[in-house]
C-alpha cells in the first residue's frame, strides 16, 4: 500500500511542531470539542451539500446562501459533490482529499470548486518580477486537488489544471480566488510529502514543547492530561480502509 499525503496531513506535520502529525493520523476530534472556526466551516459545507434544507444556525445559512448565489451568478453547474480525490504524486506516494464540487465552467469546460469560509484576507502580493500571487491559494490543497487522479470522472477527458476558490466570509465581500497548476508548487508538494513520509518511516516526529502547546487540538492526548480519551474517537484504521478501497 502507498503512502497517503493530505493537506491537512502536510499542514499537521509542517505546523510548528512535527508530532502533530502522529495525532493527527490516529485521532479525530469529536464535534463538539472542535474549535469553532473549524465546526462552522463542516457546518456550512454541510448546508451547501444538503441545499439548505432543514435547521441551522443562522450565520451557517447565511455563509452557505452567499456561496450558493456566487455559484449561481457566475453560472457554474455543479456535476458532483463531495468526490473522494485520489492521485499518484511519486512512485511510492499517493494524495487524497475531498473536492467540494466537480462543476461546469461558464465556458463549457470542466472545473472544480472549494468552498471557504474563513474570514482571514485573501490578500494578493505582486513579486518583484511582476507575477500577482494570493497567498492562500497558493497551498498544497491546489497542488494536489489539479493532479489527475487514477480515476476520471465520466466524460471527462482531461482533468483541469485549474480550481476555484469560492470565499464567503461571515465579514467580508464574497469572492472566487483561481490556482493553476504549475510545476513549482508540484515540485514543493513533492518534497514536503517525501520529507513527511521519511520522517513517519523513522517515527521521527518530535514534539516541540513550549508555544506551540498553547492552541493545539491534540494536548490532552499529548500529555495525556485527565479524562482526555473522551475528546477524541480512533479513526486511522477505518480511514486507511477506506482509502484502499476507492482504488480497489
Amino acid at each position: 500500500m502507498k503512502y497517503t499525503v493530505s493537506n491537512s496531513a502536510l499542514n499537521a506535520f509542517f505546523s510548528g511542531c512535527p508530532a502533530r502529525l502522529g495525532f493527527f493520523r490516529k485521532y479525530s476530534m469529536k464535534p463538539k470539542f472542535m474549535p469553532r472556526p473549524l465546526r462552522f466551516g463542516i457546518s456550512v459545507h454541510q448546508a451547501i451539500e444538503q441545499d439548505l434544507e432543514g435547521e441551522m444556525a443562522a450565520d451557517v445559512r447565511m455563509v452557505a446562501e452567499r456561496l450558493l448565489n456566487l455559484l449561481d451568478k457566475k453560472g457554474y453547474k455543479i456535476l458532483e459533490r463531495e468526490v473522494k480525490h485520489l492521485a499518484p504524486l511519486t512512485d511510492d506516494i499517493d494524495v487524497f482529499g475531498i473536492i467540494d464540487a466537480l462543476v461546469l465552467n461558464p465556458d463549457g469546460s470542466c472545473g472544480i470548486i472549494d468552498f471557504k469560509t474563513g474570514s482571514y484576507p485573501w490578500e494578493t502580493i505582486e513579486t518583484a518580477d511582476g507575477e500577482l500571487i494570493t497567498l492562500k491559494a497558493r497551498t498544497w490543497q491546489g497542488a494536489i486537488y489539479t493532479l489527475p487522479p487514477y480515476r476520471m470522472p465520466a466524460g471527462w477527458k482531461e482533468w483541469p489544471g485549474r480550481i476555484d476558490y469560492l470565499t464567503a466570509p461571515t465579514n467580508g465581500l464574497a469572492g472566487i480566488f483561481p490556482y493553476y497548476a504549475n510545476d513549482a508548487d508540484l515540485e514543493n508538494l513533492r518534497r514536503a510529502a517525501t520529507m513527511m513520509k521519511e520522517a513517519e518511516d523513522r517515527e521521527w516526529l518530535p514534539k516541540n514543547v513550549g508555544y506551540e502547546c498553547g492552541d493545539c487540538l491534540w494536548r490532552p492526548a499529548c500529555w495525556n492530561l485527565p479524562n482526555w480519551e473522551r475528546h477524541y474517537d480512533n479513526r486511522r484504521g477505518k480511514q486507511e480502509e477506506e482509502n484502499v478501497s476507492d482504488i480497489g
